[in-house]
């Protein structure tokens, strides 16, 4: 087996998405540039703050959900 190398992303997570996600960009961009090949983050790292109904509608989704997006 090949030894690799992994990351893990540290930070807190707001009510804002967007910025959650740029943060998480950031980091993952200097994980990877220091050599990474994987690279782990929080549970939840895209929304944490009030309200059901919009942490309902960051529920993990096989396609179109912000994350995916970021990803492609």
């Amino acid at each position: 087996m090949t030894p690799g190398r992994a990351a893990v992303v540290q930070m807190r997570a707001t009510a804002d998405v967007e910025e959650n996600l740029r943060a998480t960009e950031v980091q993952v961009a200097a994980a990877a540039a220091d050599g990474a090949q994987a690279v782990f983050a929080p549970e939840a790292f895209t929304f944490i703050g009030p309200g059901r109904v919009r942490a309902g509608m960051l529920a993990p989704r096989p396609e179109g959900g912000p994350v995916h997006e970021r990803c492609r």
